[in-house]
């Protein structure tokens, strides 16, 4: 089973897989990451070639339409274009809360999602105490598990 192509192995069970050996894993694993970067570098340059090709027809939409960001629609032929220029809005944290802190507090519940987090390698270093007092709030949900295959160095 060494002549296996990347493009084969859906067709295969999960058994069938796992009766590969080890270096053909790792070539089928070293074939994905190469056509996973290729097609990263093909999504880049078809990025590059639609933004040069509608950025100008979307911003002067976006002009004629009023607005600096959002979606504009256009016929090109047999073809829609959708064009769309999110907003990506960030908040001064340290404003922010302080602004927060002179509302009513039902108020500023309304407006704003807030969730605290712990990192897990400060939860795992802290003191028992402080472990302790926040074990209670802490759940854990178990990810997919994951395999590589590594060349070992000799």
């Amino acid at each position: 089973m060494s002549n296996i192509a990347l493009h084969d192995v859906t067709d295969l069970t999960p058994q069938e897989i796992a009766e590969f050996p080890t270096s053909l894993m790792a070539d089928l694993a070293a074939q994905l990451k190469a056509a996973q970067e290729h097609i990263k570098e093909v999504k880049t340059a078809l990025d590059a070639g639609a933004e040069e090709k509608y950025s100008s027809t979307a911003a002067d939409l976006r002009d004629f339409e009023g607005k600096d960001t959002g979606t504009v629609r256009w016929d090109d032929g047999e073809y829609t274009i959708v064009a769309n220029l999110p907003k990506k809005p960030k908040w001064q944290q340290a404003t922010l809360i302080a602004i927060l802190n002179d509302m009513d507090p039902d108020v500023a519940a309304h407006y704003v999602k807030a969730e605290y987090k712990v990192e897990e390698k400060k939860f795992t270093a802290a003191p028992p105490g402080i472990h302790a007092q926040l074990m209670p709030a802490r759940t854990l949900e178990i990810g997919k598990p994951t395999y590589k295959i590594e060349e070992t160095t000799k």
